[in-house]
């Protein structure tokens, strides 16, 4: 099952042709609590709203973002925990694999029993919980100019989830053909007929931003637009719950369909240092499904979303920002074969809010807080901390915590000139 959980996540990660939440991962937007459609720097725009690749002071220069590398991770249930349980119980029982259960000691039926006990009350544990990871590479390179400003970037963001599918006669009391014990789980990890089904995407876009910034009724507006290539894999993994011998031939249990999309963003100055941000990304809705295996198929969309953002920066040194997305995205939209899948509750639909203060351009520190509007994810809270010597070299490192076995963490360097 662990394997399973891995390999659902690296293997679609993996096989994405460019580069590895709905939303892309930033260092310093992390920390903000997601935040970015109204308040992401230029070097980072293209990844948030085309329209702030313009959004820069007159002697900005050429910006490198490289890498940026983000994970979150949700194990409310201990699924990982409890697939340990499952596998440390029948590592325990293969001695009895071949026994004669006429030469069965007391001592081997008590101890089938007890590691048999241990395998079902892990199974039944796991029944209806999800473990979900989250992962994103992406680099941008920025060119800010005063007639018109352009970013090239590419990025994948994985989205995996791991279940399991729970059969009532792996749970039947039955006796054991090995060691005459009574038993729930079978003792021979071969007989088991519940399954663990790893189902992940990755979304891999390469696009070319364009944006202009010209005078509005309050200030400076900013529109922008990027047309993008765009690759969608997914995959679904099915396995036995303690055997991953199923696992061996990958290439199976994946798929992939090239196509274009496009985002458009605008944003303006308003009174009182406020700056107002709208971004539609993936405006043409994208559908994939991975191949039939075992019984399973998953179906992964990618589809439009609409975002509003306001940004308040009442001191040089504080900005203060809110997103909330209008419309949710979606993600795995279909689950054949799986019982318990409800797609609603893989939409994502996010508000945020976030805070930084700028030291001297030299150190930030910020802070903030997400929540989904939709689905089952809880609200996470989100900090990190910038290092930027002569604005020049950027570090920027933001974690965020949602409970017990709910974390995730940003790195990113950048370079400005």
């Amino acid at each position: 099952m662990k394997k399973v959980i891995m390999k659902s996540v690296l293997f679609v990660a993996m096989m994405s042709a460019a580069s590895v939440q709905a939303a892309q991962f930033d260092g310093r937007q992390d920390a903000m609590g997601g935040t970015g459609v109204s308040g992401a720097h230029y070097k980072s725009g293209a990844l948030f709203n085309p329209a702030l690749v313009a959004k820069h002071d007159k002697d900005a220069g050429f910006a490198v973002v490289l890498p940026t590398v983000g994970v979150v991770g949700r194990d409310r249930g201990d699924m990982v925990s409890k697939a340990q349980d499952i596998q440390d119980a029948y590592d325990g029982m293969d001695e009895f694999l071949g026994m004669n259960s006429s030469s069965a000691t007391q001592e081997d039926k008590a101890r089938a029993s007890e590691l048999s006990g241990k395998a079902s009350d892990a199974l039944l544990g796991m029944d209806g919980k999800v473990v979900d990871v989250e992962a994103g590479v992406n680099v941008v390179f920025t060119v800010p100019m005063e007639s018109f400003s352009f970013a090239l970037h590419a990025s994948t963001n994985v989205v995996a989830h791991a279940v399991t599918n729970i059969n009532e006669n792996d749970l039947q009391l039955h006796e054991d053909p090995f060691t005459g014990a009574q038993v729930r789980m079978p003792i021979d990890k071969h007989d088991l007929e519940s399954t663990a089904i790893g189902y992940g995407a990755a979304t891999t876009d390469i696009g070319l931003t364009l944006a202009k910034g010209f005078d509005g009724p309050w200030g400076q507006q900013w529109v922008g637009i990027t047309p993008k290539f765009q690759r969608i894999d997914v995959a679904n993994i099915t396995s036995n719950v303690a055997d991953n011998s199923a696992l061996d031939d990958l290439n199976d249990m994946r798929t992939n369909k090239n196509g274009f999309n496009v985002d458009i963003g605008y944003a303006t100055e308003l009174p009182h240092n406020l700056v107002a941000g709208a971004v539609a990304k993936n405006i043409i809705s994208q559908k994939l499904s991975a191949p039939l295996t075992s019984g399973v198929q998953a179906e992964y969309t990618v589809s439009p979303v609409l975002t509003a953002s306001l940004t308040w920066a009442p001191l040089d040194a504080l900005t203060v920002s809110g997103d909330v997305d209008l419309t949710p995205a979606k993600h795995f939209t279909g689950m054949a074969g799986v019982d318990a899948f409800d797609a609603a509750s893989d939409d994502v639909q996010m508000l945020g809010v976030g805070a930084e203060y700028d030291l001297a351009r030299w150190f930030q520190v910020r802070g903030g807080y997400k929540q989904n509007l939709v689905g089952d994810k809880s609200g996470m809270l989100t900090a990190g901390v910038g290092i930027s010597p002569f604005d020049v070299f950027h570090l920027d490192l933001a974690g965020s915590y949602g409970g017990k076995n709910e974390a995730g963490v940003t790195l990113q360097t950048s370079l400005t000139f």
